[in-house]
């Protein structure tokens, strides 16, 4: 309001008036800031963002909890596809779809970053680029939201299968493989229990280590001869 391209103009406006029709709070003190600023639609498109992050994950646990491995929800009809190949399977397209998107919102904030990156002050043409990023994010937000009916249509509509739940704590061992970490500590604690021959530490194993050298010495040297 008033900035023009650069240095503001010398036409006799009043710019608290114009602020104050078009509802802002007022007009912008620095006119450099004012034609070469473009954070706000950084930060809208920052915050669209992090909304899809949310979405893909909990998209991700829908999936997830749908699959063979699992089985632990079924999904409605209304938010999947039947298999091509296998009429009985149920895929979580919707879920699927949702996951993908945020790529897309996520494309549209690098765009606006990588355009403002490297702009001298002032304006250039080069920020006509920010109406396509930030228009694509503001529509695909709320169509990938009402798309998967969050946060009450798909999860209210992929009851628990309680039997499934009840089998895997009845047999965790035959149902899950060990974690890595259990199986880390399991190793771990093992080691620490068991004295290693060769151990340094050890006075009893480096018992050990003379007996086994003794016993295997006579042994090398006759293979060698013969």
């Amino acid at each position: 309001l008033g900035s023009g391209a650069l240095a503001g103009t010398t036409y006799d406006i009043d710019r608290e008036m114009t602020a104050k029709a078009l509802g802002f709070d007022g007009p912008c003190r620095n006119s450099l800031d004012g034609v070469s600023d473009r954070d706000f639609c950084i930060e809208f498109a920052a915050a669209l963002s992090l909304i899809m992050v949310h979405l893909s994950r909990f998209s991700e646990e829908v999936c997830m909890w749908c699959s063979w491995e699992f089985k632990f929800i079924e999904l409605d009809d209304a938010f999947s596809t039947g298999s091509s190949i296998m009429p009985q399977k149920k895929n979580p397209d919707i879920a699927e779809l949702v996951r993908g998107k945020s790529g897309r919102v996520f494309g549209d904030l690098t765009t606006l970053l990588t355009v403002m990156k490297g702009l001298p002050l002032a304006y250039n043409k080069d920020m006509q680029e920010d109406k396509e990023a930030i228009f694509d994010a503001f529509d695909t937000v709320p169509t990938t939201s009402s798309a998967g009916a969050f946060p009450s249509g798909m999860p209210t509509s992929a009851p628990a299968n309680s039997s499934r739940f009840a089998s895997r704590r009845a047999r965790p061992s035959k149902s899950f493989r060990w974690k890595s970490t259990d199986r880390s500590a399991t190793s771990s604690k093992k080691a620490c229990t068991t004295p290693s021959p060769s151990s340094a530490a050890c006075p009893s194993g480096r018992a050990s280590a003379r007996r086994h050298r003794r016993t295997s010495g006579p042994k090398r040297r006759e293979s060698q001869n013969s």
